[in-house]
């Protein structure tokens, strides 16, 4: 007569069976948690180029210009830098300008990696005469390689996996 219970080997096949099930469940779950930051993103990016629109509605078709040419994060960022590494700094005259257009000014996402930061969003113009008649913002999705929404051009992280560069540029 067999004693009533499970042996060992079934114990450790149950375990295993759950074991792999729950890893695929994580995975499926990491992959929806950066499909809806990248959604947000996109939305966030929406949301500024509208501004930027009524921007230059309102101001005879240039944009605002933050001065010398050079990206500057969007948003109110707590402290202040943004983009790959911090290689972009926050513009008190760019957000001031949008904030009747877009009163939150969502800053965008931290993103840590091995090899460095990503956070916020970028604008940058091409100053001539001393107005800006055109404009490229820059933003970040997760994973790569990702498809930009509006048509922007994507590009590829240095390591061609963590992430997608979309820079999208007026017309």
């Amino acid at each position: 007569m067999r004693p009533k219970g499970f042996t060992l080997i079934e114990l450790l096949v149950v375990i295993a069976i759950i074991g792999i099930l729950s890893s695929v469940v994580l995975a499926s779950l990491n992959q929806a948690r950066t499909k809806g930051r990248n959604s947000g993103s996109t939305h966030q990016i929406r949301e500024y180029k509208n501004a930027l629109s009524l921007y230059a509605l309102d101001h005879n078709g240039l944009y605002p210009d933050p001065g010398s040419g050079v990206a500057y994060c969007l948003g109110n960022d707590a402290d202040g830098i943004c983009g790959i590494n911090g290689n972009m700094s926050t513009s008190t005259a760019l957000n001031t300008a949008l904030t009747p257009y877009i009163p939150s000014l969502p800053p965008g996402g931290l993103q840590n990696f091995s090899s460095g930061t990503l956070e916020g969003y970028g604008y940058q113009c091409a100053p001539s005469a001393g107005s800006c008649l055109t404009y490229t913002l820059y933003w970040f999705l997760l994973g790569a390689p990702q498809t930009c929404a509006f048509g922007a051009t994507p590009s590829a992280s240095p390591d061609g996996t963590s992430y997608t560069i979309c820079a999208l540029s007026s017309s």
